[in-house]
């Protein structure tokens, strides 16, 4: 992708053209591994998690187990990792003045360069949404909104996506980096109640029309009678002219977020949506693509995504492989025609999804698992296509932020007496004397989707006794709560779970009653999102072997 560039740039070479001409292929041959896999189909990643849950990730892995992770997954066939750069994490203020957190900066840096000394490049998709971050200024969903009418918010986006690249672009294994259409979707785009009525919705919504229509134009457009620019509106969801306003999402991607950051991040493509959206005429529903992000020009890779629902019936049904085959080749096709790239990237590979949201979605039958990861092989070759798994491990999509103390006591209220140690495994812990507590308020209604009161919900957490007469845990904040549990000394704490049932606010609270207690990696969670590779005990999952069958099949091609 560098070394693209060079041609257009006119140069007459004398004697000191020369020199530099020679220091420009001792820097190529120096970091050959940039280039010698230049195009996105050699790509075989898996996003790194950690053993985390993505929404707490930057909080929550442990960077002394970076080096065994990266040794399996290196040895597992993969050649990179993807990380998703969290927009909250990174700039937890926004306005008037940015704030960046060097904590997270630091992170990322160890992560890139630590993946290098194991020969893994690296992929960032920038802006990740979701954080549990409590002192974050707008959090979620209310960024992005805010992005889209809120001049002053998506400079600060800005500032953090120069602010990545600053960072990390020069690192040598970094491939390139993306935005996702999912962390700059308007959440209130797909129903538009709430932009109907939002003036700043609809301020950026008319000026797109002014930009591009002549207001007597606006009748046919919008389906009804506008005598003013003053009177334009944005159309109803269950309209048929509601196509205008996805085309205006479309164009603001383009143009308020993807090209200005480019100017800030060169190597920085777009995940582009390859679904299509309803739109209603009366009882008839036509569907609205959004390929006008794939012909933004010197995109190198186009990046998509997968999974088995893609153009299947979606009524809780399964298929065999070869179906779901069929309709991963009929995307190849399309995204490679669409955007002109020499390659694409297919960010989330999901041949197996057991999201309690898209449970109605399809799905493999268990027996096809393996024929689906096998005939993959062919069609991404094909079509220059490479891959990233979402995870190589389970885990539990919990909602505690900061569960192991790796930011130290952040996102925690604690008493005197209280404090994070490191345990002879190497892992943090906290250390409470006797009498102290730890507690952490959590809204569950800004949490996860599943979060709500009356939900059945699994605490736990890893525990173990400091003294050697053992000690007493309180632990209480939810129902059946409050518990005490008995704990006696051991080297290593030992994990316990309990049934819980959620409310909407709550204080998980910790205390230790008798003797000195060390406390980690809790977690409070409804889901368990299931790899496929491997357990989160670290064992084989069922389809470890294919992939990595998968994995080898790609690499001598």
């Amino acid at each position: 992708m560098i070394l693209a560039t060079l041609p257009n740039r006119r140069v007459r070479l004398g004697v000191v053209g020369l020199a530099i001409a020679t220091l420009l292929v001792i820097a190529i041959l120096r970091h050959a591994h940039v280039f010698e896999q230049s195009t996105a189909s050699s790509i075989r990643a898996v996003h790194y998690w950690g053993g985390c849950y993505p929404k707490n990730f930057w909080n929550c892995f442990d960077p002394n187990a970076l080096d065994r992770d990266f040794v399996r997954i290196r040895a597992d066939g993969f050649n990179a990792i993807v990380l998703a750069v969290s927009w909250t994490e990174f700039e937890p203020r926004l306005t008037p003045t940015p704030v960046f957190d060097e904590r997270s900066f630091a992170l990322l840096q160890d992560l890139v360069r630590k993946a290098r000394a194991h020969d893994l490049d690296v992929i960032l998709r920038v802006g990740f949404i979701w954080s549990f971050r409590p002192d974050a200024q707008l959090p979620n969903a209310e960024r992005v909104d805010a992005a889209f009418v809120d001049d002053s918010v998506r400079n600060a986006w800005l500032a953090f996506v120069g602010e990545v690249c600053r960072r990390v672009c020069d690192e040598p294994n970094l491939r390139f980096g993306f935005l996702s259409w999912e962390d700059l979707f308007p959440f209130n785009i797909a129903a538009a109640g709430a932009n109907i009525t939002h003036l700043g919705f609809r301020r950026q919504f008319v000026e797109y029309l002014r930009r591009d229509h002549a207001l007597p134009e606006l009748d046919a457009l919008l389906g009804e009678h506008v005598a003013s620019w003053d009177e334009a509106s944005v159309p109803d969801r269950r309209s048929a002219a509601y196509g205008v306003v996805l085309d205006y999402w479309d164009d603001a991607l383009i143009y308020r977020f993807w090209l200005p950051a480019r100017k800030l991040f060169p190597r920085l493509s777009f995940e582009v949506r390859v679904d299509k959206d309803p739109v209603w005429n009366g009882e008839a529903i036509t569907w609205h693509g959004h390929d006008a992000l794939f012909r933004v020009p010197g995109v190198d890779p186009a990046v998509i995504y997968y999974a088995v629902a893609w153009g299947m019936r979606n009524q809780g049904d399964e298929v065999d492989a070869g179906p779901a085959l069929a309709a991963l080749e009929h995307l190849l096709v399309s995204a490679t025609r669409n955007s002109g790239s020499p390659a694409l990237f297919i960010d989330q590979f999901n041949f197996f999804d057991n999201t309690p949201e898209f449970s109605h979605n399809t799905r493999l039958h268990e027996s096809q698992l393996d024929a689906m990861l096998a005939g993959s092989a062919a069609l991404f070759a094909k079509y220059h296509a490479g891959y990233a798994l979402w995870s190589d491990h389970d885990y539990a999509a919990s909602i505690v932020y900061n569960p192991s103390f790796q930011a130290g006591l952040d996102g925690w209220t604690a008493t005197s007496g209280v404090a994070p140690q490191h345990a002879t495994d190497g892992r943090l812990e906290v250390r409470m004397e006797p009498g102290t507590s730890i507690t952490q308020s959590i809204e569950s209604v800004n949490r996860e989707p599943g979060f709500v009161a009356g939900a059945p919900g699994v605490l736990c957490f890893s525990a173990r006794s400091l003294a050697t007469s053992g000690a007493r845990l309180r632990v209480a904040g939810l129902a059946p709560l409050p518990t005490e549990l008995s704990l006696t000394l051991a080297g290593a704490a030992a994990k316990r779970c309990l049934d819980v049932v959620l409310a909407p606010r709550f204080r998980l609270e910790f205390s230790a009653l008798q003797g000195a207690v060390a406390l980690t990696d809790i977690e409070l969670y409804t889901h368990q999102q299931r790899s496929r590779m491997y357990h989160a005990d670290g064992s084989a999952g069922p389809q470890l072997a294919a992939i990595r069958a998968l994995n080898a099949e790609l690499a001598r091609r």
